[in-house]
């Protein structure tokens, strides 16, 4: 061996292309990356040293020359490929031409975004169009022009489509399959190609900037005799580039940033590491933060001291780790410095929470932070490039520290996802979910465990761990669950999975280190980062590394919460003292295991005097019993007092309550018991307009709503009671209770829901009605009512062009029950949407309605209401027995960028309407009937507030048409409503 390595240490060119291939400058590939002397030193010396074994001769070695015509968005470029032939099948090699997932729509379905879903409200059912095209569907290609060796023979090649590919991406034209049988020595091919870029955010030209990671032909990798079309894995290799530009502009890529001339030639300096991709980032309008000062942080101390960037955090503006220098620059479009300075500093402190919390150093000595064009708040990371959307940069300072949380999730990429790699299909814990584990960590370093994502009062300061975490987890219905290892491609409910995939996995791996100790977590997490860097790595890879500082198998934590749902609850059954003869109390506490998954559990239990004692059980049983010995009676008996488990209800966990009352709402940790009180307004033909304060709590899975009111026009005091049960006997199953008096009817029933079926049996009381205002004469009723009311509501939808829905209705009024009144109603509806362009939408709705029977005036169908004829007012006069409405609507983008700020639109559409219809009473005909119509123009506005409250808002004016009767235009706010 050692005379060996003498005589590879001998080789004259050694040194030079040693220093060469380590400085990055350009040289002859093949002397660089594929002399076998340097390929087998650098080898073993790695080995000798600790670094994990990487073989790097096996990887291709991509040379390129790139000319970009900004104008045509089109990249011309030459492509030379070297590969290791023993590593492929010596008759054929496949390409992925990664551009042309776009060529056409996918007739198969709608593209699985996995955009992780942050925590709102309430979300607004998102559109069918790519988030990632801001104008629609652009087609981009890649066309190969030639496949030759070095001495400019061409091989036999063919264009081939790739079914593998995920739903949503064309299938067409995907590989590109070419003929080696002739290849014979070499381990060269040249590929000549031109790429069309389509208009789209991350993956194309948006204005005047180009952003693509996929814009060559891509060789697969050649893995358990199988070619990969899938693409779920990565193909990695090394790059050396040259890139000229028809036009000035700024370039940045994973090696090289600067300014850059028009028909100015660049040779980018060799990738020292192999990488998933080589991005490219160009355009004429990028601003570096000047003056150019590098960020750091004394190691000498854990963190600096405050800066006015961090309000209340930690950093400065340098970076300095025990592993060298680390240069972090900032370029942005829309040259904010307040922010790019902020993102800048954070990244430092980030860095280096890293490295002294976790033994990590970081994976780049150079990291840039780059302002992309995007209509959605997100952080994408490639290589050592953060790209960050423009509606960070626009939103104000109050959102400092939610754009941070966004930040620092990204960042934790760089290690887990960038550098160590992950099947992007049932293993995206480890790109979404461990840099959402740093990112809580890192937010509870710097504000607290219990910090909000705000910077200002508890109240409406939803707190990071419980809202964005936790609840994330929790408010997935039972049935709809999934395992963390679970196939993002083949699930129906992506988001739901995304949710679990990073939420829970980020909580699950705070338990581990519960569990293990921080340190033996660290020393786990730094064996599985240091033995997997730059290879796929599994949740069985994280086992292994997890279990080798501990005598035990963890194979009972791994499967519970990465491979099953099982859920986790325990409850603090009963608990009772008694006194001893020595004068002491004897507490003796019972707890019972509700859930189905196991943990440690922490007691506390509080003494009158004020001590705290604490004993853990292991959790395994169904119940388990202990006592504690004090010298004074118990006060308050808790479980899990930390709240370091992923409970599934914190409310059963201790000996009393905790109540709070707000006003409108407030952000409810998981254990309270909150009273809400919100006011309510509202109107209908009998009361006119009402006002009302609602009280409403919720309980586990009780929900009480109790609301008083009144109405001015019938001068009556109103009120609506509700006590709801959710997944009573059944999942999806609800239970209410109801009493109201309202729109003349003292009514009391009781109503079941599943799943858009609902059945209510009730009894009303129908007081007196006066109708004089509105009617030729004055009619006045009374009487009482039982009934069934039978509804369903449904919904579908066909290759992304028609999306049909309906409702239906029936009320029979029981005689049985002792109903004076006897009648009949059926109401139905059926709406029919077809999309004709991007975010244009035409809309028809056919509405019919019917009674039979002795109706009171509470149930007659409204022609003049929001829900059907827009331009009329709502009058008893305009009420009937017998109801036939159309209506036509056709919407379409005002504005097609969302606007940014504290309160925000996601969407501000334009709606143009017309509605007619007729209504009359029994014994009348449709002939006889009136036909009113009306026609009017709305603006539809989802408001985004605080990035929090998802509001829908619908503004309208419309105007009766050919009407006597009515002249007068009405003004109309409302939600956007189903129908």
């Amino acid at each position: 061996m050692l005379s060996y390595l003498r005589h590879i240490y001998t080789q004259k060119s050694f040194f030079q292309e040693f220093s060469l291939f380590f400085k990055g400058g350009q040289g002859d590939f093949e002397k660089t990356f594929l002399d076998s002397y340097t390929i087998r030193i650098f080898l073993i010396s790695a080995f000798w040293i600790g670094v994990p074994f990487i073989c790097w001769a096996s990887l291709p070695h991509y040379q390129l020359q790139v000319a970009y015509d900004a104008g045509n968005r089109i990249l011309h470029g030459t492509m030379e490929v070297s590969f290791s032939k023993q590593d492929y099948p010596a008759e054929e090699l496949f390409f992925a031409l990664p551009m042309n997932r776009f060529v056409e729509p996918d007739p198969r379905g709608i593209l699985k975004h996995l955009d992780t879903p942050m925590f709102i409200v309430s979300g607004l059912r998102k559109g069918n169009s790519d988030p990632a095209f801001p104008e629609g569907f652009s087609p981009g290609y890649t066309t190969i022009l030639s496949v030759t060796n070095t001495a400019g023979n061409s091989f036999p090649h063919t264009i081939e489509d790739n079914p593998d590919l995920a739903v949503g991406y064309s299938t067409k034209q995907g590989l590109l399959k070419i003929q080696t049988t002739d290849l014979g020595t070499t381990d060269k091919i040249q590929i000549e190609f031109e790429t069309k870029l389509p208009i789209r955010f991350h993956e194309g030209v948006v204005e005047t900037e180009l952003l693509t990671a996929e814009w060559h032909p891509r060789l697969l990798r050649f893995k358990n005799r199988n070619w990969p079309t899938s693409q779920l894995e990565p193909s990695p290799g090394n790059y050396q580039v040259s890139f000229r530009s028809s036009q000035s502009g700024s370039l940045i890529t994973t090696t090289w940033a600067s300014k850059i001339t028009k028909n100015q030639t660049v040779v980018l300096p060799v990738s020292k590491r192999p990488l998933k991709y080589f991005p490219l980032v160009f355009s004429p309008r990028y601003h570096f933060l000047a003056p150019p000062f590098p960020a750091g942080i004394k190691s000498s101390k854990n963190y600096p001291q405050k800066t006015p960037f961090t309000k209340g955090g930690r950093g400065n503006l340098e970076t300095q780790t025990s592993s060298g220098r680390v240069d972090i620059n900032v370029m942005t479009l829309t040259n904010n410095p307040y922010r790019a300075k902020m993102l800048k500093q954070w990244t430092g402190v980030f860095i280096q929470f890293m490295k002294t919390q976790y033994g990590l150093s970081p994976p780049w000595q150079q990291i840039d932070i780059v302002e992309i064009h995007g209509n959605q708040e997100k952080i994408q990371v490639l290589n050592n490039l953060i790209l960050v959307t423009t509606p960070h940069y626009k939103r104000s300072e109050i959102m400092d520290r939610r754009i941070l949380t966004f930040l620092i999730r990204g960042l934790g990429e760089m290690w887990f996802g960038e550098t160590v790699w992950n099947n992007n299909d049932t293993q995206l814990w480890l790109r979404l979910g461990l840099p959402a584990y740093f990112s809580l960590k890192f937010f509870e370093s710097e504000y607290g465990r219990d910090a909000g994502i705000f910077d200002f009062v508890d109240w409406l300061n939803p707190h990071y761990k419980e809202h964005f975490f936790e609840e994330m987890v929790r408010t997935i219905p039972t049935e709809q669950q999934q395992p963390i290892i679970s196939s993002i491609q083949q699930t129906e409910q992506t988001r739901l999975l995304l949710r679990v995939i990073t939420y829970k996995t980020a909580l699950v791996l705070s338990m581990l280190e519960y569990v293990l100790g921080k340190n033996s977590f660290k020393k786990g997490l730094q064996h599985f980062y240091n033995q997997h860097q730059h290879q796929l790595a599994t949740i069985e890879d994280l086992q292994h590394s997890m279990e080798r500082n501990g005598k035990e198998s963890l194979t009972w934590f791994f499967h519970q919460w990465f491979h099953t749902t099982n859920t986790l609850d325990y409850a603090l059954a009963e608990h009772s003292y008694q006194s001893l003869a020595n004068g002491r109390y004897q507490t003796s506490i019972l707890v019972k295991r509700v859930g189905t998954a196991t943990m440690p559990v922490v007691i506390e239990m509080k003494t009158q005097v004020g001590v705290m004692l604490q004993q853990q059980i292991s959790g395994d049983k169904q119940e388990e019993s202990l006592t504690f010995i004090s010298d004074s009676p118990p006060a308050d008996v808790s479980l899990d007092p930390e709240e370091q488990l992923l409970e599934t209800s914190r409310a059963n966990n201790h000996s009393f309550y905790f109540f709070r009352v707000r006003f409108i709402f407030d952000w409810k940790k998981q254990r309270e018991i909150m009273i809400t009180l919100t006011p309510r307004a509202g109107s209908n033909a009998i009361d006119g307009n009402q006002i009302g304060l609602e009280a409403k709590t919720e309980i586990d899975q009780y929900m009480f709503r109790v609301t008083p009111g009144y109405g001015f026009k019938s001068k009556e005091n109103l009120y609506f009671l509700e006590f709801r049960r959710y997944s009573f006997a059944l999942n999806n199953l609800t239970l209410a209770l109801r009493a109201s008096k309202i729109g003349g009817a003292q009514t009391r029933g009781l109503r079941l829901e599943y799943q858009g079926l609902a059945a209510e049996v009730a009894y009303e009381e129908v007081f007196e009605t006066d109708r004089s205002e509105e009617s030729i004469s004055s009619v006045v009723e009374s009487g009482n009512t039982s009934h069934l009311k039978l509804s369903h509501i449904g919904r579908a939808g066909f290759k992304r062009l028609y999306f049909p829905s309906w409702q239906i209705e029936m009320e029979q009024s029981l005689v049985d029950l002792g109903a004076d009144l006897q009648y009949t109603i059926l109401d139905g509806a059926l709406a029919h949407a077809f999309r004709v362009g991007f975010r244009k939408y035409l809309r028809w709705t056919w509405r019919a309605a019917t009674t039979d029977g002795m109706t009171p005036q509470q149930k007659k169908h409204q022609l003049g209401a929001p829900s059907a004829l827009r331009g009329f007012p709502l009058q008893t006069r305009l009420s009937g027995d017998h109801l036939l409405l159309t209506r036509l609507e056709f919407e379409f983008p005002l504005v097609t960028s969302p606007l940014w700020g504290n309160v925000s639109s996601l969407g501000f559409d334009g709606i143009l309407f017309y509605d007619q219809g007729k209504i009359w009473p029994i014994g009348g005909t449709y002939d006889d009937a009136l036909l009113r119509k009306d026609a009017g123009f709305g603006i539809q506005w989802r408001v985004d507030a605080l990035a929090l409250f998802q509001v829908p808002l619908r503004f309208a004016i419309a105007y009766p048409l050919d009407d006597p009767e009515y002249e007068e235009h009405q003004f109309i706010l409302e939600g956007v409503h189903f129908f």
